[in-house]
């Protein structure tokens, strides 16, 4: 209602100051240039007014969503490990089995990357993990269902909220750790973002040894295509 009612205004003044520059001029000035000018002023302030109820229009069309992607670039991003995907033994990887998560790569390991929360959310768990390096785990609720997401390889020292804290969405909740550090227990930089209901799963397993026990996970990516989620906006 309040942007309906700026809309209205907005669109109240452009009338007005249209009628007002296309009315003849019933008795012409002394001079002509002056009277140009204010004709200029007067278009130019028409044009200020669209300029601003484009904008309102914009923000008031604009999507939203109860839900925001964990990283800026989280789809075009996801490339090397996807949820459900099988590593086999032979792969000269670390680990071996069906990922339960989604791996977002980075194309700058030496840039700082940080990552959103996806909803709003309590802090559930921070710390190091073995496989992860550093991992936060928030919990939300979605449709009466209780989930857990869990951030792995992750700069602990970079997240300023503390267990038992709510974040809002969008939120700035940390950065990466670095590249093949102690952050990342190793690994290369990048996030795996899991995201399972509260009850029934192996809370760290990052890779399940059978395809069926990944009905214990959900599909990040379906879930938050389907939440229609969008790009978190990064702080200036």
């Amino acid at each position: 209602m309040f942007m309906r009612n700026i809309f209205l205004g907005l669109a109240l003044s452009l009338f007005v100051a249209g009628c007002s520059y296309n009315q003849p001029t019933q008795v012409p000035t002394a001079d002509p240039f002056e009277s140009f000018q204010e004709q200029i002023q007067g278009f130019d302030q028409s044009l200020t007014i669209e300029s601003e109820l484009r904008n309102v229009i914009d923000q008031d069309t604009a999507p939203t969503s109860d839900y925001v992607y964990p990283m800026e670039d989280y789809v075009t991003l996801r490339t090397k490990k996807v949820f459900g995907q099988f590593i086999a033994p032979d792969s000269g990887d670390r680990f071996s089995g069906y990922h339960t998560g989604d791996d977002i790569e980075v194309v700058d390991v030496a840039a700082e990357v940080p990552f959103y929360a996806l909803a709003d959310a309590t802090v559930l768990r921070k710390e190091t993990v073995g496989g992860y390096g550093g991992v936060l785990i928030v919990e939300f609720v979605d449709n009466g269902t209780t989930y857990q997401a869990l951030y792995g390889h992750v700069d602990l020292n970079s997240i300023n909220a503390a267990v038992g804290e709510s974040v809002t969405k969008g939120a700035r909740l940390g950065v990466l750790g670095d590249d093949l550090s102690s952050e990342t227990d190793g690994e290369r930089k990048h996030l795996h973002f899991a995201l399972y209901p509260s009850t029934g799963t192996v809370l760290y397993a990052g890779y399940t040894a059978n395809d069926a026990d990944l009905q214990q996970w959900v599909n990040p990516s379906d879930f938050l295509r389907e939440a229609q989620a969008v790009v978190p906006v990064a702080a200036e």
